[in-house]
Parts: structure tokens; C-alpha cells; sequence
């Protein structure tokens, strides 16, 4: 097809467009590559119910799929550990000090950022040529923390009786440590409402149901600390001086999984909605019968995890208390670590203050996305994002914003891309790689974290398996709606 001179308007007009959202922000998303790709199927309708509408696939099933921060260290210590550590905070206290070292903070600084989701079983059907719906079961768990100094934080990567470990002394402040868990069941649809070779324009919504919910935090403040020796081993502790703390949780940790269960676990209902628009046919070839998507700019936004989580729980606790020097040892660490608030309440001693329930907001969030087709099955995608939740509350959770950019390589039989990554509180861009082969998926956003290099030793990292079938590549082709004179 040849190019006139009225096409470099619109052409312009694309790239300029481009290039603005890939100065823009965004928050941390599930499934990074997967949740791009037009083969993403149920993993970008997590994103953006609209791909629903069309869908190239007849069905879709997620067989598992986990998403995850994860660092090196959980090669050293695979099947030892778990990178579902947010989750199991719920529901047991038993190694969750050597669970949580193998996950690491995405986050530099004072800042902790992990958390993890686990894709259970969830199936996508299309409905005839433009409608589609999907059933889709997840279990979240987040752990977030603000005011951690960089030499406590060490201890999470070391440990405090091995002569390795060395830390310094300083000011500390306010510090706080929460998590939370819940599972999410959804139904979502999406539906074709505009199919010409020009334009294209998809809309669709999902209504989620929340149970299993509990909450956790600690939260207070310590004037100094500094770090010594407490044996001729070379072993260390840490001093910390008027130490100051109140901690909470709306349900003590239990391995009881009777989610629906209001007196025990959290429930509550949340929504996401997003729409998606194609322009452009260029790279569409008939007489090639080629069924790959030809648009040249698709643009789509969505609006994620509206809604919140209600906690009246019977047996929630909240409590305080205060220490004018708390020594710390490798011993007191595991028990902080792995009994969370009750673990310092043993520690330092305390006293009850009332419940601990109320409402959860969700890390409700606003997504708008750029995917130009630069030729055919190669894209450059960028996305810009903004949390909209920015109410304090120690039930909520948000997730660390990020830019992405990513150049992508898209077929029926396999997607790659390599994201290049901006986090919020995270100084240097990370670059990642994601696949799809088949039925496997697999991808990193930070390469380098992998091999234990550079500040953060942390990547967002998923492995999963979807068994699928597409529409006949005729049938997609006969739905292209065509001018008379093509005919």
C-alpha cells in the first residue's frame, strides 16, 4: 500500500501521541508483558475487561499462574522457602523470617514494597464473534513499609548471628509495617461495539466478590539504634532507644480457611471497567489470510479494584507499647518476623487499646495505555497509571507507581517483550524480559536482580501455564467488516 501526503498528518499526529504517554506514570501491574499483549486473553482482561470483545480466542483456561517479587536468594533456597510469604502471614507463623528474605523490596530506601498473586484456576469463552465473558479466581497478598532504615533492612538479607553481618548507628523516627490478603473471585465481560477496518471500539466491566480478608500492621517510632557485638563469635545485635509501637490485626493468624466466614475474614465487593480503541488497518492483508491484528494505534483505559473490604471481625485486636532500650537479637528477629504483632507484643510487652476493624480501600488504580504497531507483530507500548486511592488508612494497600516502555514481538504462538521500567521509590530503570511460548508464560521486570546486581535485588517475576483454543483463522476473518468496493 503506497503512502500519500495526506497519510503523514495522522502519522505524526500517532508518534507525537506516543511519545507523550511515555513520559507518564503508572502503578505497578499484574502480569508485566502478558497484560499488553493482545494474546493476553484472561491476564489483560485482569487489566482491562474491554479485551473481552473479540477476543481471538474461542476459550482460555488459566491452569496456575503466580506473580510475585522475588530475589536472587530464592534461587539459593528454592522449595525451602515460599514467594506466597504476604499470603501465608495470614495463617501461620512458621518460618515466615526465611520466607520473606527470599522475596525482597521492589522499592530502595526507607521504602518495602512486595507482594504476591497466585492466578487460580479461571477460565475466558468467547460468545459468538463479539462478546466474550471470563471467570477468574485470584489470591492477593500484600506487605508494605515506610520509615525502615537501610541497615535494618539488611537484616532481611542477613542475618544478625553470622560475623557477616555489620551495620551502623543513626536517627530513626517513625517507621510502619503493614499487610494484607484476601481472594478475589470475578465475572467479567466485554463486548465488540464498533468493528470497521478503521475503527475499532471495545468496552467491557468486571464485578468482583472479596472474602478471606485480613489486615495487619505495626507501626511507631525509635529515637536511635545502632548495631554491636554480643559474643567472641563475632556475633551482632541491634539497640534501638525509646522504642514506641501499636499494633493490630482484625483476626488473630489461624490456619482455619473458612473465608466466608464474616466473623473471621474480611468480605466486600469491588469493580474495574475499561474501554479499548484501534485505529488504523495498514498492517490488515486479506489475500494473505492473515488474522493478526492490523490497527496501527490502539488506545485503552481502564479503571481497576474500585471498591474496599469491610472488616467486623469478632476477635480483632489493637494494642501499644513502649521500651526505653529493646535489644535485639537474631532470635527476637524471627520472632518479629514470623508473629508479626503478636511476635512484638511478646517482645516489648503491651496492652490492649480496642478493635481493629473498618473499611479496606483497594489499590484502586486509572490506566491509560499507547500500543503502536510500528510494523507488523512488532509494537512499542507505554503506559501512564495514577493510584486513586490516597485515603490513610492502616487496612489499605497501595502498590509503588511505575512508567513502563516496552518494545513487543506479538503472534497466535508466542509474545516477547522487554520492558524497560521506572519505579516509584526505586532510583535507577530496570529492564526486564517477558515471554509466552505455547502454553507457557514467563517474565521479569529486572533482569539484573536476578544475578543478586545492582541497588534493588528485587523483580516482579511470574511463571504460569493456560491451556487454549483460538478462533478459526477464516471465522476471524469473515467478521472484518469490508467496503463494497473490497468485496
Amino acid at each position: 500500500m503506497s503512502t500519500t501526503k495526506s497519510d503523514y498528518p495522522l502519522k505524526r499526529l500517532i508518534v507525537i501521541s506516543f511519545l507523550c504517554l511515555t513520559v507518564m506514570r503508572i502503578q505497578a501491574q499484574d502480569l508485566m508483558g502478558l497484560s499488553m499483549s493482545n494474546y493476553g486473553g484472561l491476564y489483560r482482561a485482569t487489566k482491562n475487561p474491554s479485551t473481552l470483545g473479540g477476543t481471538p480466542y474461542k476459550w482460555q483456561l488459566n491452569v496456575g499462574t503466580i506473580n510475585s517479587t522475588i530475589s536472587a536468594r530464592y534461587f539459593q533456597f528454592f522449595g525451602r522457602n515460599s514467594i506466597l510469604y504476604p499470603s501465608l502471614a495470614s495463617h501461620s507463623t512458621h518460618q515466615l523470617y526465611g520466607r520473606s528474605r527470599t522475596m525482597g523490596s521492589i522499592t530502595d530506601g526507607k521504602r518495602i514494597d512486595l507482594n504476591s498473586t497466585f492466578h487460580l484456576p479461571s477460565l475466558l469463552i468467547s460468545l459468538g464473534s463479539k462478546q466474550g465473558i471470563a471467570f477468574q479466581l485470584r489470591n492477593r497478598g500484600f506487605v508494605q513499609g515506610s520509615g525502615i532504615p537501610e541497615d535494618i533492612k539488611m537484616l532481611y538479607t542477613k542475618r544478625l548471628d553470622t560475623p557477616k553481618t555489620s551495620g551502623g548507628s543513626g536517627d530513626w523516627g517513625p517507621f510502619q509495617l503493614k499487610q494484607q490478603s484476601f481472594t478475589e473471585l470475578a465475572l467479567s465481560y466485554g463486548v465488540l461495539l464498533m468493528d470497521t477496518p478503521m475503527h475499532k471500539f471495545r468496552a467491557g466491566a468486571t464485578f468482583k466478590y472479596l472474602t478471606g480478608g485480613r489486615a495487619s500492621f505495626i507501626e511507631g517510632s525509635a529515637d536511635r539504634y545502632h548495631y554491636e557485638e554480643y559474643s567472641a563469635a563475632g556475633e551482632n545485635q541491634i539497640v534501638m532507644e525509646n522504642v514506641v509501637y501499636q499494633a493490630g490485626y482484625t483476626h488473630p493468624v489461624s490456619d482455619d480457611r473458612s473465608y466466608l466466614n464474616k466473623d473471621k475474614y474480611g468480605q466486600g465487593i469491588a469493580f474495574d471497567a475499561g474501554v479499548t480503541y484501534e485505529l488504523g488497518s495498514h498492517w490488515y492483508r486479506e489475500d494473505e489470510g492473515d488474522s493478526r491484528l492490523g490497527y496501527v494505534l490502539r488506545l485503552a483505559a481502564s479503571v481497576t479494584d474500585l471498591g474496599n473490604i469491610s472488616y467486623k471481625t469478632a476477635h480483632s485486636s489493637q494494642f501499644g507499647g513502649s521500651s526505653d532500650q529493646f535489644v535485639m537479637q537474631q532470635k527476637e528477629m524471627e520472632t518479629l518476623a514470623n508473629q508479626g504483632p503478636d511476635g512484638i507484643k511478646s517482645l516489648i510487652g503491651g496492652e490492649e487499646n480496642g478493635a481493629f476493624t473498618g473499611t479496606s480501600h483497594l489499590p484502586a488504580m486509572l490506566h491509560l495505555e499507547a500500543d503502536l504497531q510500528v510494523f507488523k507483530s512488532f509494537f512499542l507500548h507505554a503506559v501512564y497509571g495514577k493510584n486513586l486511592n490516597n485515603t490513610p488508612n492502616l487496612h489499605s494497600v497501595s502498590l509503588p507507581g511505575y512508567v513502563t516502555v516496552a518494545p513487543r514481538w506479538e503472534y497466535e504462538e508466542s509474545d516477547y517483550s522487554f520492558p524497560v521500567t521506572f519505579f516509584e521509590g526505586k532510583k535507577k530503570p530496570t529492564i526486564g524480559v517477558t515471554g509466552r511460548v505455547g502454553p507457557v508464560h514467563l517474565g521479569f521486570s529486572n533482569v539484573a536482580a536476578l544475578l543478586g546486581l545492582g541497588e534493588t535485588k528485587a523483580t516482579y517475576g511470574y511463571l504460569g501455564v493456560s491451556l487454549f483454543h483460538f478462533k478459526t483463522r477464516d471465522y476471524r476473518r469473515k467478521i472484518k467488516w469490508k467496503p463494497e468496493w473490497k468485496r
